[in-house]
């Protein structure tokens, strides 16, 4: 309770007009809606309302990269913004901002697409060349499986094809350019990031697996899953990192 005192004697009252963005002073903040309702979208879609007494801009507190999702006013406004730096002095509040932001990333998924965009960069060439490839291969795999499913009678043709396309998805290369790259920055986070590799890539073979036989799968479901949580989270967390050391 004391916490939460005082943060609301740091909060600001700021106005908005319909279609304004929240977060439009460009610094990372909590902003809790006092009146009128805000949209929360991912590329367009609404992900969802908020209405009296809900807050957005748990993303940019929690990553100090570009933002997935948008937060516009849908109609005259008022939110309370709470700076970033008093937010994350209380732990709890964290974990439930990461809660929201996890929820809200859910059901974004629905809206994703596997089209490389130059704010997923984590300014490296080789291992965006690495990233951007396996993005471009998970887009044919999944026009590939469309089409298997649409037309059941062309799987031997389209067999060699999932394989090409499951290839770069398959390959070590990436995470291993990316540990070192670790490594070499001294980045304290690699110790949790290897094991995460190492599961992530165990759980793409075994499903990987599964198309070549021909068998059920939900590979594109699960890889949209291992994106956002994977390029867009980790990585994000090591994106601000890498640039403090280039």
């Amino acid at each position: 309770m004391a916490e939460l005192r005082v943060l609301l004697e740091l909060a600001e009252s700021l106005r908005l007009a319909r279609g304004e963005d929240v977060g439009r002073e460009g610094e990372a903040a909590l902003f809790i809606l006092e009146s009128g309702s805000v949209s929360v979208s991912c590329r367009g879609q609404v992900v969802e309302t908020l209405g009296p007494g809900g807050y957005c801009g748990e993303e940019g507190i929690l990553f100090a990269s570009f933002c997935i999702l948008d937060e516009v006013a849908a109609e005259d406004s008022v939110v309370y913004r709470i700076p970033a730096a008093a937010v994350i002095e209380s732990p709890l509040l964290l974990w439930r901002l990461r809660e929201t932001f996890e929820r809200r990333l859910a059901e974004a998924k629905r809206f994703f697409t596997f089209d490389w965009r130059d704010e997923y960069s984590v300014g490296v060439g080789e291992l965006d060349a690495h990233r951007s490839g396996i993005f471009e291969a998970i887009d044919e795999l999944a026009r590939l499986l469309a089409a298997r499913e649409a037309a059941p009678e062309t799987e031997a043709g389209n067999h060699a094809r999932l394989a090409e396309a499951l290839a770069p998805i398959r390959s070590r290369a990436a995470a291993r350019y990316e540990e070192a790259s670790m490594a070499a920055w001294g980045y304290p986070a690699l110790a949790e990031h290897a094991p995460i590799h190492a599961q992530l890539l165990a759980e793409i073979d075994g499903f990987a697996d599964r198309i070549e036989k021909g068998e059920p799968e939900e590979l594109i479901d699960f890889m949209k899953d291992c994106l956002l949580r994977h390029t867009l989270i980790f990585d994000r967390e090591y994106m601000a990192y890498s640039k403090k050391k280039r």
